[in-house]
């Protein structure tokens, strides 16, 4: 701004006022591109970059027939009651009741496939 009148009709129009959120956007980009070495966010992801452990991803395990009967009875023995299921075995009632098992060992299957 020239002078005062000039900064005070700059901030009335709006020119000095930015969106927090597309501000802190723009600095976590300029941070994972490292167009900001220095930032304070940039230091922050290099430090939690540098403290990360490799892990080793483990394989999927088989299905054996023992697991399926074991699941299998246990839907018989709740006698199919999707509420209780979905409890027992974490999952989402909503997309269990969206597509009911037919038997026991449909519920199985679909469980162990993570359907």
């Amino acid at each position: 701004p020239t002078d005062a009148i000039d900064f005070a009709k700059k901030m009335l129009g709006g020119i000095y006022n930015f969106d927090q959120v597309e501000v802190a956007k723009e600095d976590l980009r300029d941070a994972i591109t490292e167009k900001a070495p220095n930032s304070i966010l940039s230091r922050a992801l290099t430090n939690t970059k540098n403290n990360l452990k490799r892990t080793l991803t483990r394989q999927p395990t088989t299905v054996t027939q023992e697991d399926l009967e074991y699941i299998a009875t246990i839907y018989e023995f709740r006698n199919g009651n999707l509420d209780i299921l979905a409890g027992t075995f974490g999952q989402d009632l909503a997309l269990m009741r969206s597509s009911p098992p037919a038997s026991g060992e449909e519920f199985a299957e679909r469980l162990l496939r993570g359907d």
